[in-house]
């Protein structure tokens, strides 16, 4: 998931407050992050992933409340082959996976407009805030959208798109580095089906 700079706004109330995005033209960015990933075939787990994602950014214009993102993504990838669902692992050590570039608006919400033939980001319009004040205990939902790319695994060129929706909580204030931030938690749950198929994908 790929987060920019975030606006705090403070109402009145004295535990109200407003979430948006901020964004400055020539912003520039780098991020890094690690995702440890399960994956399941036909409701048996097969691999054990972590991936290393190392991500720069530069906004390069901001207009009408939306700011132009460019984006260089590449990630490394070490994956355990686990047999019969649980033994006789088999790990390979982190391999370097396409590099990518992308090109996308994002606007003071968090919502994304970008065109189909780009692969990253692969989690768009998460986290998405909904435009109100939030109290600790404030719950919201918002469409998203993940995007893979099948062109060595199943012979799919376009970037494949699985639509869910994510379920936000507002926390109240957390501390992190002995300072506090406001914190949200995300929930989101969908199951990806695909047939290796030279005439046809499925998809639900």
């Amino acid at each position: 998931m790929l987060f920019t700079v975030i606006l705090v706004l403070f109402s009145p109330s004295a535990w109200a407050i407003e979430l948006i995005y901020k964004y400055k033209t020539g912003d520039k960015y780098r991020i890094v992050s690690t995702v440890n990933e399960d994956i399941y075939v036909d409701r048996r787990l097969n691999y054990r992933s972590e991936i290393l994602n190392r991500i720069t950014m530069e906004i390069t214009g901001v207009s009408g409340g939306r700011a132009r993102h460019s984006a260089t993504f590449q990630s490394a990838e070490k994956t355990v082959a686990v047999g019969g669902g649980g033994g006789n692992a088999v790990s390979r050590p982190f391999q370097w996976a396409r590099d990518y570039h992308s090109e996308y608006d994002q606007d003071s919400l968090g919502y994304m407009i970008i065109e189909d033939r780009y692969f990253m980001p692969m989690v768009r319009n998460v986290p998405v805030f909904p435009g109100k004040e939030l109290n600790p205990g404030d719950v919201w939902s918002a469409a998203g959208l993940e995007v893979y790319d099948f062109r060595d695994s199943y012979g799919i060129e376009q970037p494949y798109s699985v639509p869910f929706t994510a379920d936000y909580i507002y926390l109240g204030e957390r501390v992190w580095k002995e300072t506090a931030y406001p914190a949200f938690s995300v929930t989101s749950l969908f199951l990806l089906q695909c047939q290796r198929s030279l005439a046809k994908t499925r998809r639900r």
